[in-house]
């Protein structure tokens, strides 16, 4: 079989696992890019998310500026404040802003008055006592440090008057939980988290969801990271956001199973319509092949007959000199006056029977170098060996081999076109003879046979010459490979595309005495199957 039919016909096992094989690696890509695609998502969420929350609570942040610039007035604006005043503004504060949770006015000076919302003596004794050293230690900026009243709080101490000779230090204890709350949904998330820090790292609050489930039940996580300051001039607090991220996040079951079905869908409906190209090419390509190998088989055979054109001239001149010579005894029995009729009639019987002699080796001849579009159809292989024996016959003779022929009395058939079918008994045998070439005289023998065993044919052509040389062995069906000195290498190629196109084999084997066996095994027709049954 040609390589290109070889390629268009694979297998269906080959063709299975050729789509599983492509399955696989498109869904391994795909699987590739929706990871990468859901961690882009997940990133870009986040970025957003994070952005969004860092304004927010920036701007949170700022309004606590305006409460400490208006109390600080407020503590400025005599002597003695005005606590009355005081506690109003501060009542409004904290009813507007309930992340204010407390307000003190931390005198300074143990002869001022201290002012406070808070109702607890202990947590006004330690609130008030971080208050001064705060205000003490501070060169005229905002001083932040964590509550010491309450966990996830903060206090803000800013001088007033915002001088070395101060008078009060003014705290606002700010619940870090409320400043970073939010309403988007994003946070409420498995996975996401939300801290707070002080500008040393001290960390305020950590608002942290669970991680998601395949993170949870699995090695494999990952996390995503964001920090940044708060844009306050006076709280210049670290916002930090994470994401925790797993299997589930990167492979949504829902967009895998849809996405790896449509992959399957699309390579079963490649591979269908692949399939029938296939077939069509296939079909075209089988085509061409067949008119090939029909136009170099009668390249062959008239190639062949010119070689045994001699032996043919010798066998057609026998009939052609019987009738020439017994026309002239006819002529000259006419002649005379007791012409016997009886003598007349046989010389013309024996005319007729060598003209049918010479007829029959013309028709022969004719059919051997026919070019038409072979026919299947049952075709007697006996009769095929007696067609190429008749032909090679006087050649052999000549070169003194002895031919013989031992056919199954059966009269096997087998479906194909009777022309192809010799053209391969003919190459066969035209290749022993051309290995006895080289034999010497005594000895040189061929024999063909036919024999059926079980539903085929076997044919076999064995000679006793040389053999095959062991380089020539392996290359025995490449096209132009031969080991003769005028031979084309085409004999045994065209003889292999034959029996396959058959649905037989071909095999050239070595004779248990020497030499050569080529073996045909051909599957029988319906009538050669009956008889071989009976």
């Amino acid at each position: 079989m040609d390589w290109r039919v070889r390629v268009l016909s694979l297998g269906k096992r080959r063709t299975l696992a050729l789509l599983v094989t492509l399955w696989v690696i498109m869904g391994l890509a795909y699987l590739y890019y929706v990871a990468s695609s859901q961690h882009a998502v997940i990133e870009a969420e986040l970025e957003r998310e994070s952005r969004t929350l860092h304004r927010i609570v920036s701007q949170r942040a700022d309004q606590h500026d305006a409460h400490l610039t208006s109390l600080s007035a407020l503590a400025s604006s005599g002597e003695v404040p005005k606590v009355d005043l005081v506690l109003q503004v501060v009542g409004a504060i904290r009813r507007f802003y309930p992340r204010v949770t407390a307000v003190d006015l931390v005198a300074l000076q143990t002869d001022k008055t201290s002012i406070t919302t808070r109702a607890d003596t202990g947590e006004i004794a330690i609130v008030w006592a971080a208050a001064r050293a705060a205000a003490a230690r501070s060169s005229g900026k905002f001083e932040l440090l964590p509550s010491p009243a309450a966990a996830g709080h903060y206090l803000i101490v800013k001088r007033s008057p915002n001088s070395d000779h101060a008078r009060f230090g003014l705290t606002i204890e700010i619940d870090a939980q409320s400043l970073v709350d939010t309403e988007s949904s994003f946070w409420r998330k498995p996975g996401a988290s939300v801290s707070l820090s002080l500008p040393d790292d001290s960390v305020l609050v950590t608002e942290a969801t669970t991680a998601s489930s395949s993170a949870t039940r699995s090695a494999f996580t990952r996390r995503l990271t964001t920090r940044r300051e708060l844009g306050s001039r006076t709280q210049p607090l670290i916002l930090t956001t994470r994401f925790v991220y797993g299997a589930d996040d990167l492979f949504p079951a829902g967009r895998v199973v849809v996405g790896l079905i449509i992959i399957g869908g699309v390579l079963v409906v490649l591979a269908l319509v692949i399939k029938l190209v296939l077939k069509t090419r296939s079909a075209e390509l089988r085509a061409r092949l067949g008119e090939q190998d029909a136009r170099i088989a009668h390249a062959s055979r008239v190639n062949a007959l010119g070689e045994i054109a001699s032996g043919m001239a010798h066998e057609l001149n026998q009939p052609l000199t019987a009738i020439l010579s017994q026309s002239q005894a006819g002529i000259r029995l006419i002649a005379r006056r007791d012409a016997d009729l009886a003598s007349i009639e046989k010389i013309l019987q024996t005319n007729i029977a060598q003209s049918k002699r010479a007829a029959n080796i013309i028709v022969r001849l004719r059919e051997w170098t026919r070019t038409t579009t072979p026919v299947s159809a049952p075709q007697s292989v006996n009769r095929c060996i007696e067609n190429v024996v008749f032909l090679l016959g006087p050649d052999s003779r000549r070169l003194g081999m002895d031919l013989t022929v031992k056919s199954d009395p059966a009269e096997p058939e087998v479906l194909g076109d009777g022309v192809e079918i010799e053209q391969i008994l003919f190459n066969l045998v035209r290749n022993a003879m051309e290995a006895l070439e080289q034999s010497p005289e005594a000895g040189k023998r061929i024999s063909v046979s036919s024999l059926v065993s079980r539903q085929h044919v076997i044919v076999e052509v064995s000679d006793s010459g040389p053999g095959i040389s062991p380089e020539m062995r392996e290359r025995l069906f490449e096209p132009f490979a031969t080991g003769k000195e005028k031979g084309m290498g085409l004999g045994l190629v065209l003889c292999e595309r034959i029996v396959e196109r058959m649905g037989g084999s071909i095999e050239i084997l070595d004779a248990p005495g020497g030499g050569v066996t080529a073996r045909v095994s051909l599957p029988l027709a319906t009538k050669g199957k009956r008889r071989t049954e009976t």
